[in-house]
């Protein structure tokens, strides 16, 4: 595990499980390759060999353990004590035999666990597709058994065959709390546990109160006053002016001991520079609090001497190593971004942003090959790290094609991250929480090393599930995001307020652990250093599946068990004020932290908590949403958005017929670009693409059937939307973005009541409107149909182009992504007025290499010798989506309309 990239085929043991009769777990390599390794004989415990790490010179040559697995024990017999579910065997009488048989299985993916446990044990499986709802909520349960029997906390829960050993149970969530699920199948069990949350205000509230508790402290690691995120957030969303005065004078205190606040440097350990961009983060959280630019003013200071470590290649140094990937520095200086912008410091905020860039492009171009802060390995907080940040740079890109890249870059570390975190374990304490191998030496003075999950660095995969979401739309990583952060929340006990560190999985560990403070120092005092625990008076015990509490609220030196604020950091910014709403493919609608109530075509939303305020909303039907605070939509990498522009053939000039507005697809959708008031259609707001389509006057358009074409070629995941703006008559110089309407104030009225539907200025709606299609979807094309105005004029391709590189400008686009299609008008073979304008149509791409022309050959007009036919609106429609349908990726497209 050691080497790039050998360690992508390497096996983690990502999940051990021991029951009273049986063993199951499975093995992942970051390449995607699973083993399930399972016995029918009762194993009583499982442990893991790590590699020592190194000595401490200072510290009487005493070893500090490394963060690299070395194997992976089943242990047979195990005196204990262990946990109640697993099998008390230690000792065998004098003569006795046992047998074990043990077996290691491919399987092809891990929706195949579960059915292989099962079949090769006898034993129950439990999958859970969440381990986490909100009290009133319903949760499936599934089992894989023969006849299995369900209880949760002693309460029987009926379950319903769903197929031949797969049965189905819905657990309808009460009262908060950690529920215990025991499935019986015969003589044999399985247990596991769901996690019904708190409100998310409480475990707010709680982790506040724990900031003053467990001491903040002037150290050389930041972990130890990691808190202030979470005091600062809290006191943004959750005021309370008293414990937020005091949480500042500490905050004060710490600066002024750890901080040389006129330069912005740390008065030791300078090259230890997460401890600077974490507390640049934790300014810019105060600044969004209080609003004094003081933060500001020392935070600008603290991230010029940050950025000073950023190598050419821009990765962030401390001495040689690479820390781009230790505490995400990039991600706080992003945030500090975004708060000098509120404060209109946007020349301070570009400084930082092209930093920013520079890491990101490390991080990518990395491809895997990432150090990490100690021993070189696969390790947990180095890929999370590094997934997260590219997704948080992902949100802030304005471009397709880069926010694509980087989405990518991010899901390929994710996927290979899988095998580091717990995506099948029944046990809502753990869902989500990442395997961290090692810290507790540091963290809370602990020997040897455990597996600790979930742990504040956990946080750092919520993170990317989170950005993943908001990325792609996909609900996996919503589903993982809110399992994550309720585990995080049941780090706090709700009824006392005591705060752990982290969760143990590990079963059975001999720990030694520091059990005094030092008497020489106080919190206030500014302390250095790793303590080796065996320096200390320590305490000697067994540690397995259970939380490990905090040491803060006594140890006076250096700890870092302050880190666990990560995970409330991590709450307060994508699950404390967000409500969530999804589509799924089967019209479903799920709910995250609010409740739905469906009236005909309107939605209306109910968050479950007052500081919810922010709805993203993840629809495929064109809902009316009633939501109580701000409506953001999340941007479906498969909703292809094309905008339609052109002139009185854009429009549509022939009748729409019955069949026209018959079987349109919900996943065909239109965003007008004016108000449609007999049709209570408005601008900007997505509709069904009945036609007409460009505003309510309009006869049958070429974008109808071009999206009836698309959606019926392209998988049923993808979406079209369109944008539309046409004005008949126009000539190019009038839909261009230079265009000055008071050159039309001599036309007819006519025309300038066309151009008035656009305030005068089509160019400007439709940027607008597109947008505001952006925040849904992706531009994946222009659809121009224009020239009849222009007949004959040779400079027409010049002006497209500009017309096309303005719009790619505006809008952010690539051209290499964003295809320009252009029809031609009626032909001279069908007497056409403008005819002979095709031959300069036809060298379009001779000017635009990404250009496409549409043929309007054997397509009659109806009588005008301008203007299409229905029936040939249909087909140059369908030869519209039939050209551009190859370019994706679909090869030999069918049209949607044949005579």
């Amino acid at each position: 595990m050691d080497t790039y990239p050998e360690w992508y085929g390497k096996y983690f043991p990502t999940l051990a499980v021991c029951e009273s009769d049986h063993f199951y777990g499975y093995m992942q390599s970051p390449g995607g390759k699973i083993k399930a390794v399972v016995s029918a004989d009762p194993i009583a415990s499982w442990s893991l060999d790590y590699n020592m790490g190194y000595q401490d010179k200072d510290q009487d040559n005493r070893w500090f353990y490394g963060h690299r697995i070395e194997c992976l024990n089943l242990d047979m017999l195990c005196q204990g004590p262990l946990p109640e579910h697993h099998p008390h065997l230690w000792q065998l009488a004098p003569g006795e035999e046992r047998e074990w048989k043990v077996k290691i299985i491919d399987i092809d993916n891990l929706d195949a666990f579960e059915p292989t446990v099962y079949r090769h044990t006898g034993a129950p499986a439990i999958s859970m597709p969440a381990t986490s709802c909100n009290p009133g909520d319903s949760l499936d349960i599934m089992v894989w058994g023969s006849a299995p029997v369900m209880t949760i906390n002693g309460k029987k829960l009926g379950l319903k065959k769903a197929d031949t050993s797969l049965w189905r149970g819905t657990f309808r969530a009460a009262e908060p709390g950690i529920k215990n699920i025991v499935v019986t199948d015969g003589a044999r069990q399985a247990h596991g546990t769901v996690a019904v949350r708190h409100p998310w205000r409480q475990t707010m509230q709680l982790a506040r109160d724990a900031v003053s508790r467990y001491k903040q402290k002037p150290t050389s690691h930041v972990e130890s006053w990691y808190g202030f995120h979470t005091a600062f957030d809290a006191a943004r969303i959750l005021p309370d002016p008293a414990q937020d005065s005091l949480l500042n004078r500490r905050f004060n205190l710490i600066l002024d001991k750890v901080f040389d606040r006129q330069t912005g440097q740390p008065y030791q350990w300078q090259w230890r520079i997460q401890n600077v961009s974490s507390t640049i983060g934790m300014l810019a959280d105060r600044y969004l609090a209080f609003g004094d630019s003081a933060d500001l003013d020392l935070g600008e200071r603290m991230a010029r001497c940050f950025m000073s470590f950023q190598k050419p290649d821009g990765a962030y140094l401390t001495g040689k190593t690479d820390y781009t990937s230790v505490i995400y520095p990039a991600k706080s200086l992003l945030e500090f971004a975004d708060a000098e912008r509120i404060a209109d410091r946007n020349e301070q905020a570009d400084s930082l942003e092209q930093s920013v860039k520079r890491a990101i492009e490390h991080l990518v171009n990395a491809n895997g090959d990432l150090q990490t802060e100690g021993q070189i390995t696969y390790e947990d907080g180095m890929v999370s790290c590094s997934a997260l940040q590219i997704g948080a740079y992902a949100l802030h890109c304005k471009n397709d094609a880069d926010r694509r890249r980087y989405t990518e870059a991010m899901l390929k570390l994710l996927d290979g991250h899988d095998s580091l975190t717990q995506l099948r374990v029944p046990d809502g304490r753990r869902r989500g929480g990442t395997l961290r191998f090692w810290e507790s030496q540091y963290d809370v003075f602990m020997l040897p090393n455990i597996i600790s999950s979930p742990h504040g660095w956990s946080a750092w995969r919520a993170y990317a599930t989170y950005y993943a979401y908001l990325l792609t739309g996909d609900e996996r990583w919503l589903r993982e995001t809110f399992d994550a952060a309720s585990a995080f929340a049941a780090l706090i006990d709700h009824q006392t307020g005591n705060l752990n560190w982290a969760y143990v999985v590990d079963p059975y560990v001999r720990a030694t652990q520091v059990c005094e403070p030092d008497s020489n120092h106080t919190p206030d005092d500014a302390t250095y250093g790793n303590p080796h625990p065996e320096l200390y008076p320590n305490r000697k015990f067994v540690v397995g599946e259970q939380y490990v509490p905090m040491i803060a609220d006594w140890q006076t030196i250096v700890s870092s068990d302050n880190d666990v604020h990560e995970c409330f950091k991590f709450i307060a910014e994508a699950v404390l004020c967000n409500a969530f709403i999804v589509e799924r493919v089967d019209g479903s609608i799920a709910t995250y932290n609010c409740t739905l109530q469906k009236d005909g075509d309107t939605l209306n939303i109910k968050a479950n908590e007052p500081q919810i305020t922010t709805l993203y909303s993840n629809l495929r039907t064109p809902y009316k949403l009633h939501f109580d605070g701000v409506i953001k939509p999340v941007r479906d990498p498969d909703f292809y958005i094309y905008l339609c522009l052109g002139q009185s053939n854009m429009e549509g000039n022939a009748p729409i017929e019955p069949i026209d507005r018959e079987n349109v697809s919900n996943r065909f959708q239109l965003m007008p670009a004016v108000d449609f008031p007999s049709l209570s259609r408005t601008k900007g707001q997505w509709c069904k693409a009945v036609p007409p389509l460009v505003h309510e006057a309009a006869g049958l358009s070429p974008i109808d059937y071009f999206g009836r074409t698309m959606v019926a070629n392209l998988p049923e995941n993808v979406r079209i939307g369109v944008v539309p703006v046409a004005v008949g008559g126009a000539n190019i110089l009038h839909l261009d973005k230079d265009f000055d309407p008071t050159s039309i104030a001599d036309y007819p009225d006519w025309y300038k009541n066309l151009m008035a539907r656009y305030d005068n200025t089509p160019y400007k709606r439709l940027v607008e409107c597109a947008r505001e299609a952006q925040q849904y979807g992706v531009i994946k094309g222009i659809i121009f149909h224009q020239g009849e105005s222009n007949d004959g004029d040779p400079h027409w391709p010049e002006m497209v182009k500009k017309l096309y590189e303005d719009l790619l400008h505006d809008l952010s686009l690539d051209a290499a992504q964003v295809p320009l299609l252009a029809g031609e008008v009626v032909s001279t073979a069908e007497d056409g007025a403008c005819g002979s304008m095709n031959n300069i149509i036809d060298r379009l791409p001779e000017t635009i290499p990404t250009a496409h022309v549409i043929s309007s050959a054997n397509l009659p007009h109806k009588g005008d010798r301008l203007h299409f036919t229905t029936r040939s609106y249909r087909i140059l429609g369908c030869r519209y989506a039939t050209t551009l349908l190859p370019i994706l990726g679909i090869h030999n497209p069918l049209p949607a309309y044949t005579d």
